[in-house]
């Protein structure tokens, strides 16, 4: 496969790897960003990116649909345009892939074909996962299946855990793989090999919402415990639970494996607590609390040994729902 001398880039979507990589390629190639509401509304860096488009004077167009654009479907369309795809809000229709002349790519975050779909970071913190991918292929029809154009594989450190934890890692090393693969791309690629994803080893999950889905299980072994409850930590608010009928959220814990094995019953229960954390039982183990906020407050300090947290069982049945986002933001239904 041969890659023109690319001149032109048209980003899909806008994030916060978005801006880092704009100054390159402001300097070295023509360019435009097709953004959604949910893009621009996104907070980066205690501001929305739309006011950090503004204040930079970066040429972006806010749209609703992406197949009506004259920018996608026509004035970029050429062999010397690359569409990159950077937290799209759309998925790109077959009709519109087979009249694109320019090269559509994406750019996912997880060991393809593996971890297929979105809360990548999420689903990554629940399974403790270590290896690091930076992909970009080339976009078809279906979610994550194209073939992969440019991959790097790298290690997450073993202390990261939330979900802006292992983004902010990934942002840095995404941003300097992105820079490396622009400047081939504009002197052009005689012969480059796209590689094939092996479907048999494929996996799909979906997008999440922390509050429906962000309930503590506290019949859930305590390790998985702790990995749930840290992955709708920062930036989110919190995993959810019940403290004497009052909602709070849980962020920073870790299992507990200096204490004794605690049954079943015992989930939930604050059985010591220290300067500036609680143990709590869980199922097989304990875990160590640190943060539990009540109206933006954190209230360890207040908990009581004796206490229990909990979460109802009805807030559990509904975090098996499933949710979908539009270019608006979450659907309604």
């Amino acid at each position: 496969m041969k890659i023109s001398k690319i001149k032109n880039i048209l980003i899909i979507g806008g994030d916060k790897i978005t801006l880092s990589i704009l100054p390159l390629i402001k300097k070295n190639f023509n360019y435009l960003i097709l953004s959604s509401k949910r893009n621009l509304s996104t907070i980066v860096d205690g501001k929305t990116l739309e006011k950090h488009f503004k204040e930079k004077e970066i040429k972006f167009k806010k749209i609703n649909n992406l197949d009506n654009s004259v920018d996608f479907n026509h004035k970029f369309n050429s062999n010397a345009s690359i569409y990159l795809c950077m937290s799209s809000p759309w998925i790109i229709k077959k009709k519109s892939i087979t009249k694109i002349k320019s090269l559509i790519l994406n750019s996912h975050s997880t060991r393809l074909p593996e971890y297929r779909g979105g809360a990548s970071f999420s689903w990554m913190v629940m399974n403790r996962v270590r290896f690091g991918f930076n992909n970009l292929y080339i976009i078809d029809e279906k979610i994550d299946t194209g073939k992969i154009i440019f991959y790097e594989e790298f290690l997450y450190p073993l202390n990261l855990n939330s979900p802006k934890a292992y983004f902010d890692y990934y942002v840095n090393k995404q941003v300097d793989f992105l820079e490396h693969v622009f400047l081939k791309l504009k002197n052009g690629i005689k012969n480059i090999f796209p590689v094939n994803q092996t479907e048999y080893m494929s996996s799909y999950f979906p997008r999440l919402n922390s509050d429906l889905h962000g309930w503590a299980d506290w019949s859930l072994d305590f390790e998985d415990l702790s990995c749930f409850i840290n992955s709708f930590g920062a930036p989110h608010n919190g995993c959810c639970t019940y403290y004497n009928n009052k909602k709070v959220y849980l962020s920073k814990v870790s299992p507990n494996y200096e204490d004794a094995k605690f049954n079943s019953y015992k989930s939930g229960l604050i059985y010591r607590k220290g300067p500036s954390w609680v143990c709590v039982a869980g199922t097989n183990g304990s875990l160590i609390i640190e943060e539990v906020f009540h109206r933006n407050k954190n209230i360890i300090q207040e908990l009581k040994i004796g206490d229990r947290l909990y979460t109802p069982s009805k807030k559990i049945d509904k975090k098996f729902k499933r949710v979908f986002y539009d270019s608006k933001g979450l659907v309604k239904n």
